[in-house]
């Protein structure tokens, strides 16, 4: 860590050592921005011009071009989203909890519209850097996470970096100029101090691509000075003996202090159960100097051990040692051709203007007033004397038609700087054919943007880096923040200091509505190939119309509505179903009871049927007793009279027998129908 005159020293040093190389990128750059904005002459053109009495016709092709591909990104721009590797409960939780925090404040901080910013800015001057700080000005616990986009003539960073992330980048210097009230709400503790300072508009030779700094005669300013430096930092950390889980000690906790924790914990289990480490970890340091005075002495004032920066970049080479090219613009390329044409659109201009008034051949002396020569162009009226022949004393000069080639040139370089771009006619969405759908016109807008994937990928990679940082900033939010805008309890891991290092990535999703139309299409489209789970409900949440809320409000009252009859009608019916289970209960009892009864009046008839049979045995016992009796009379008849009386009585006692084996008969029946069929008596 550096103090006193050493930041002053170190700041000379590494912006001197750095400007170096950066100079010759920045004036590039310049240069592009230059051509974007519409001055695409140079100093040489601009006086061969004005000497040869021509107009300076500027036909920027640049800024469609830039214009076109910017916004193709703000039509497809990403959300960023945390997801959470693993499939623990505990990092599902935390994810969704950073996820909706960090949508918060892309969209109420304007992150989106940042990120944007940021990409126009490295399209046109190959590299703008995102800053994010807190500020307090509303939040005075918490803070809110602010977005800064620098542009590329406010920094001086390492120049042989090469990892996007700027880990291998050993410093940054930037610079502001701010008035000495905002000065002192940067650093209040320092006021006495900031008052002191003289202001100047006379800026020093540092910086000199900032707007103010050739600003003499404006407003005087303070130059705020920033240098951050990688560095390290001893840190304290906890390791289970059992587990080799490790816990780092916060940043400020000191030796003495981790170590009466490690021997607390251990005297609780009279045993070494965990050990106390310590190393060194990567960090940075911030130095603000203003006015060229040390006014802090490092610390990462963050929390983060890392810049606030991430950088946007259009294309990066780092391997090559000529830093005007190693890193360069989308624009870069277009700016020769873009040359050639303004040329020879100025040329074809001017043929077409030498036409309207080509001058005239004439004889000294024979004209009035010599002037009306040079002005006929515009009155057309030349006074001759009287002797004046016209056709021989004066006459018109014929000019050659302009030639077709300089047209077609033209053409020419217009469609070299499309092509030097990677663009084509189908990406300002001019179709390739006389009669074609909108939606192949589309696709075919689609695919002409294959070429600039490459921005898109950096660009890709600068959003992740960047949510990266927020999800950092957000750990040290207060408990009443985060269940504020999550709507639910903190997560157990939301501030594990590891989360975003191993458990979480920082992807990208829907946003736009112009991504929305298209999700919406490929469901719709998917709804009418066969995919039944795709329902009605889900079509209007994901359609992208206007009212929505209004309309789903609606919906939602419509269903319950619907949900609330079809109840009733459901409870009609169970009640319904309920009676004429009742009524077919009844009827089974009724029956029950009527077949009750008839098995009692079926038992009856069989106590009748045994009475009956046993009065019938009894008269056949009383039958047999008379024929006993009769027997004994018969002793005294003659024989034919015997012959009649025994045939008498067989034929009662047969009748008998068929009378017996009826009624049995009758009997078995009512026995096996359990008295439901009738007895016959």
């Amino acid at each position: 860590m550096l103090h006193g005159k050493e930041i002053l020293t170190a700041f000379n040093d590494r912006y001197t050592r750095d400007y170096e190389k950066l100079n010759q990128l920045q004036e590039q750059s310049r240069i592009d921005m230059e051509f974007y904005l519409g001055k695409q002459y140079t100093l040489e053109e601009q006086q061969y011009l004005l000497e040869n009495n021509r107009s300076m016709i500027t036909n920027n092709m640049i800024r469609r071009a830039v214009n076109v591909v910017h916004g193709e990104q703000c039509l497809n721009r990403l959300s960023s989203i945390v997801t959470n590797v693993n499939d623990i409960p505990e990092e599902v939780e935390a994810s969704d909890q950073h996820s909706s925090c960090v949508q918060f404040n892309m969209q109420k901080r304007q992150g989106y519209n940042h990120i944007s910013e940021c990409y126009l800015g490295n399209l046109v001057t190959a590299i703008n850097f995102s800053e994010i700080y807190t500020d307090y000005s509303t939040d005075f616990e918490d803070g809110d996470i602010t977005f800064l986009r620098i542009p590329y003539n406010a920094v001086i960073w390492d120049p042989y970096f090469q990892n996007f992330d700027l880990s291998d980048c050993n410093d940054i210097l930037r610079r502001k100029y701010i008035s000495k009230e905002t000065a002192i709400s940067l650093l209040p503790e320092r006021t006495k101090d900031i008052n002191k300072l003289k202001l100047s508009s006379e800026p020093d030779d540092k910086f000199p691509y900032i707007p103010y700094s050739k600003n003499y005669n404006g407003s005087e300013m303070l130059s705020y000075d920033e240098m951050w430096l990688r560095d390290t930092r001893v840190c304290h950390y906890m390791v289970n003996m059992q587990t080799n889980d490790i816990i780092e000690f916060p940043t400020k906790t000191t030796k003495r202090e981790a170590q009466k924790v490690v021997d607390e914990i251990n005297g609780i289990f009279k045993k070494e159960t965990v050990k106390l480490i310590q190393k060194y970890k990567p960090t940075v340091n911030l130095y603000v100097l203003i006015n060229g005075e040390p006014f802090t002495e490092g610390g990462d004032p963050n929390d983060i051990d890392d810049y606030p920066f991430t950088p946007f970049i259009s294309f990066h080479n780092p391997e090559y040692d000529d830093f005007s090219y190693n890193m360069q613009s989308f624009v870069r390329a277009a700016r020769d051709p873009q040359c050639e044409l303004n040329k020879r659109v100025s040329k074809i201009i001017d043929m077409i203007d030498s036409r309207i008034y080509n001058g005239h051949y004439f004889k000294p002396g024979k004209v009035v007033d010599e002037d009306d020569l040079f002005t006929a162009g515009n009155h057309g009226n030349i006074a001759l004397k009287e002797n004046a022949v016209i056709g021989q004393d004066i006459a018109p000069i014929q000019m050659p038609d302009v030639p077709q080639s300089i047209f077609a040139m033209k053409d020419t370089f217009d469609s070299y700087i499309m092509k030097s771009l990677n663009l084509n006619d189908s990406t300002f969405g001019e179709q390739q054919s006389g009669q074609q759908s909108g939606y192949l016109t589309m696709l075919q807008q689609s695919s002409s943007m294959v070429g600039i994937q490459p921005l898109l990928n950096n660009l890709n990679r600068s959003q992740q880096l960047l949510t990266q940082k927020i999800v950092r900033f957000q750990q040290k939010w207060s408990d009443k923040k985060i269940e504020r805008i999550s709507g639910n309890p903190v997560a157990t891991m939301f501030r594990d200091k590891d989360l975003s290092k191993y458990d979480i990535i920082c992807s990208q999703g829907a946003l736009t509505n112009h991504q929305k139309q298209l999700q919406f299409s490929q469901m719709v489209e998917l709804r009418q190939l066969g995919v039944e789970e795709i329902t009605g409900s889900m079509l209007l949440k994901h359609a992208p119309i206007q009212a929505k809320t209004e309309l789903l409000k609606e919906v939602e009252a419509n269903a319950q509505a619907a949900s609330q009859q079809a109840q009733k009608m459901e409870e009609l019916q169970m009640q319904q179903l309920d009676i004429q289970n009742k009524l077919s209960e009844a009827e089974i009892v009724s029956k029950l009871s009527l077949s009750t009864e008839r098995e009692a009046r079926a038992k009856a008839d069989i106590g009748l049927l045994i009475e009956r049979t046993s009065e019938s045995k009894q008269n056949q016992s009383e039958a047999v007793l008379n024929q006993v009796k009769a027997a004994a009379e018969i002793q005294g008849m003659e024989q034919d009279q015997l012959m009649s009386a025994l045939q008498f009585v067989m034929e009662l006692q047969a009748k008998a027998e068929i009378d017996d084996k009826e009624r049995e008969i009758v009997s078995s029946n009512v026995a096996e129908s359990g008295g439901n069929k009738p007895v016959n008596t």
